[in-house]
């Protein structure tokens, strides 16, 4: 053993003092888990972008998809005569969802995407003032049943960048898992609080 190592006893291994795992949220609060903390206090620094405006990129047999996260996003529910299951985008991080009209792109086949999206972009309707995000309701690069477009969304997300458009992609399967709502869904949301410029926590 090298003079400069320290010798941990076996009851210190794998333990840390709570006081090191502090994360500081907004309004001053203070929690160890991530997901708990955002309910509780809200962001520490929400984003910056309230002109932000929202649309989708999906297949067509998935816009199903599409509906359930516009409500959840928007209203908490899963349908829009459901009950309020969830928090917001706006209750949990502070970002009102606002659609952009008009402003979804369909996609076909993992072939077509690239030139479906380039084209589909060129269609929309940018408005001065605004900024703009893309929800990828079908991520290709992260389907194993699409092996042959492996990166296809990578190449998207760059080119909606030329843009000046951010984009998320959201792995449909993992909608309907049984931890969605504790623990996919805040984690959506985290995510993307991040992409817009936000900050989730600091170090306390």
């Amino acid at each position: 053993m090298r003079p400069e190592w320290v010798r941990v006893p076996p009851e210190r291994i794998e333990t840390v003092p709570r006081k090191i795992l502090l994360k500081e949220f907004g309004n001053g609060g203070t929690d160890t888990d991530v997901r708990r903390g955002l309910k509780l206090y809200k962001p520490y620094r929400p984003s910056p972008k309230n002109n932000l405006r929202f649309f989708f990129i999906y297949r067509k047999e998935d816009i199903n998809i599409c509906y359930r996260l516009y409500r959840i996003f928007l209203e908490g529910k899963e349908r829009k005569d459901g009950e309020k299951k969830y928090d917001t985008l706006a209750e949990f991080i502070c970002q009102p969802f606002k659609m952009m009209p008009e402003g979804s792109i369909v996609i076909g086949t993992a072939d077509t995407a690239l030139d479906e999206v380039r084209q589909g972009v060129m269609k929309l309707n940018f408005l001065p003032g605004y900024e703009y995000m893309a929800i990828c309701a079908t991520p290709f690069g992260m389907d194993e049943k699409e092996g042959d477009s492996l990166g296809l969304y990578a190449r998207i997300e760059e080119l909606l960048l030329k843009h000046r458009i951010v984009s998320m992609a959201i792995d449909k399967e993992k909608l309907y898992s049984s931890d969605f709502g504790r623990c996919y869904l805040p984690d959506i949301m985290t995510e993307l609080l991040g992409k817009i410029g936000g900050t989730a926590w600091r170090w306390h």
